[in-house]
């Protein structure tokens, strides 16, 4: 994993499967922008979205594609096809 470390990089808004981050994590966040917002005296409305199948439904020879233009390395590429 040290060796393809600058292809694996996340942004700070990611919750899931990042270690050392857990679900109470991102609950906290958004409740402190919830509060944030009501405390400024607006509102704030929610919408929830499970994208729980979004990963069956990606076409990964496009991904493939991306990845590859993106100049990730064969060695990575090949573990991520296992």
């Amino acid at each position: 994993m040290d060796r393809f470390k600058d292809y694996l990089v996340t942004n700070d808004n990611q919750f899931g499967f990042k270690k050392g981050v857990r679900c109470s994590f991102a609950i906290q966040t958004v409740r402190n922008i919830v509060d944030s917002y009501i405390n400024g005296g607006s509102t704030a409305n929610l919408c929830a979205t499970d994208l729980s199948k979004a990963f069956d439904k990606v076409n990964h020879s496009a991904l493939f594609l991306k990845l590859i233009k993106r100049c990730v390395p064969n060695k990575l590429l090949n573990r991520l096809c296992l």
